[in-house]
């Protein structure tokens, strides 16, 4: 169906939000920014934010209750991630329902989505946890090609397409570009 720009603007469709005007379920978004300026810090804080059910993320509204978060750490394993994850918790009260709703898997390794087998590793997380939001860090660690590789970014970026729709799960993908700005 093709639309008058007019008619299409004054159409109401639903979205259902994770965090409002930011964050859809279903969504997909890429944190991007300079080596060392907290993207990770910022996913976290935005997942346990979610996790607790905190009315706000920063300036977002919450549209829900208490979500199921997934973090997917392929940049940092176990030691590293503990003490990370040490020093954010100590200003989180609720540590019961952030145990509960932030789930941490701490795999410092890549997990290849791009391949059949890093595939069902990730179908057999989804299914057996059933997040309501999945956090991934990082896009590097998850593509078994370059980066630079246009068609095999495009074949993972629709592959994470496939997983969000199955799942109804918003996705979260940090990337660290390690290269100089």
């Amino acid at each position: 169906m093709v639309w008058g720009f007019d008619d299409f603007v004054n159409t109401e469709f639903k979205i259902n939000w994770i965090l409002k005007d930011l964050f859809a379920v279903g969504g997909f978004g890429l944190l991007v920014a300079h080596p060392g300026v907290g993207k990770t810090t910022l996913a976290i804080q935005m997942g346990a934010q979610l996790a607790l059910g905190h009315e706000k993320f920063l300036r977002w509204d919450n549209a829900g209750s208490s979500k199921k978060v997934l973090l997917l750490s392929l940049e940092m394993g176990k030691p590293p991630l503990n003490h990370f994850l040490s020093l954010i918790s100590n200003s989180y009260d609720d540590k019961q329902k952030l145990n509960r709703n932030f789930l941490v898997a701490p795999f410092g390794t890549p997990i290849p989505l791009d391949m059949p087998e890093g595939q069902q590793f990730l179908s057999s997380l989804m299914d057996e946890y059933m997040p309501d939001v999945l956090i991934i860090d990082s896009l590097q660690k998850i593509s078994s090609k370059e980066l630079t590789d246009e068609q095999a970014v495009k074949n993972l970026i629709h592959y994470l397409a496939t997983i969000r729709a199955k799942y109804n799960t918003p996705l979260l993908v940090i990337h660290h570009n390690r290269k100089k700005p």
